[in-house]
């Protein structure tokens, strides 16, 4: 069973209104996950597939054993930590530079997550690894709280392994995001193309743009 606050059903049924759409139904996050990505979440023989949701400020993972949920936990961590660990002042060669809140969305949307080499024309040639150092503390705690919710699922269903990672929301749109949990991790994490899972409409105007938001609607359809 799931329930919502009133309120919080309130505003989205006068949302949709507005749009001219109705609310005929709700459903948990996790389920809607199921259902979009049906193909992926297949039953397989003693299969463990968890699907990380991560948005804005919250991260949702769901874990499926051959095709059925099992487990479900929100971390309350998301992309903006991330910019909030990008943004502060940097030493550059003609001095101290400041990178504002809206600065660090903007490179992180533009550029991804820092790596060795990334090139920061703005900021100068020492600027990547300052911004890997002030992002890596942010990084470490989203795995750390993604390898405690994997330990502690394996601690009460005595599974011994997660065989397969999948990483959707707006945040999986950030590059580098996926390659560094993983590394992180040492385990593989994949992003799945999201328009595979749909058809879209020929009325839709400009299919390529949907396409490259896709992961941040991903819940809403």
């Amino acid at each position: 069973a799931a329930s919502i606050n009133k309120h919080i059903y309130e505003e989205m049924d006068a949302l949709l209104r507005r749009a001219g759409l109705n609310l005929v139904a709700l459903t948990i996050l996790p389920d809607a996950l199921q259902k979009v990505f049906t193909p992926i979440v297949k039953p397989e023989v003693d299969k463990v597939l968890a699907l990380l949701y991560m948005g804005k400020r919250t991260t949702n993972i769901s874990i499926f054993k051959e095709g059925n949920l099992e487990f479900n936990r929100e971390l309350n961590i998301g992309g903006e930590n991330i910019t909030l660990a990008m943004s502060g002042v940097l030493a550059t060669e003609t001095g101290s530079q400041e990178i504002t809140l809206e600065q660090a969305e903007k490179l992180k949307l533009e550029q991804g997550i820092p790596l060795a080499g990334t090139i920061y024309p703005d900021l100068g040639a020492s600027s990547a690894m300052q911004l890997q150092a002030m992002v890596r503390p942010a990084l470490e705690r989203v795995q750390g709280e993604i390898c405690r919710t994997f330990e502690y699922y394996k601690g009460q269903t005595g599974e011994a392994t997660i065989d397969r990672i999948l990483l959707t929301g707006g945040s999986a749109l950030t590059q580098n995001l996926a390659s560094s949990l993983s590394e992180g991790m040492g385990i593989p994490i994949e992003v799945p193309e999201t328009a595979k899972q749909y058809s879209i409409a020929d009325s839709v105007n400009d299919r390529s743009a949907l396409e490259r938001v896709l992961p941040r609607l991903i819940a809403a359809f």
